[in-house]
């Protein structure tokens, strides 16, 4: 993590503190050179993150019958994570996370902009 933003922080930044608060990232990654591509791997990121089955499940039925937005539903994968690992929800980890997806690009702007 040394190229990115914060240093060697990076390691102890936890997702939804500041500055990567939720709406940061959203924000980061739907202006992202590699935001289609998230789009089409949102809930695969989520399986990646260790969100519940059934929450994924939800998010995609939402998504499917046009009641939830691919960024609301980001948002809530976030805070979901978050509320699973707590501390543990780190900036670095995410950012591990979008790399395994092959979301480089993703990776690589949070890296430098959160």
């Amino acid at each position: 993590m040394a190229n990115s933003r914060w240093g060697d922080y990076s390691d102890i930044l936890v997702v939804g503190d500041e500055p990567c608060t939720f709406l940061n990232i959203r924000t980061i990654l739907t202006n992202s050179t590699g935001s289609a591509k998230l789009w089409s791997e949102l809930m695969d990121l989520a399986t990646t993150l260790k969100i519940r089955d059934d929450i994924i499940q939800t998010l995609r039925t939402g998504i499917i019958a046009g009641l939830v937005t691919r960024t609301s539903a980001l948002v809530e994968i976030l805070q979901t994570w978050r509320a699973q690992f707590s501390s543990n929800a780190k900036l670095s980890t995410l950012i591990l996370a979008l790399e395994e997806r092959g979301l480089k690009d993703c990776a690589d702007s949070l890296r430098n902009q959160c």
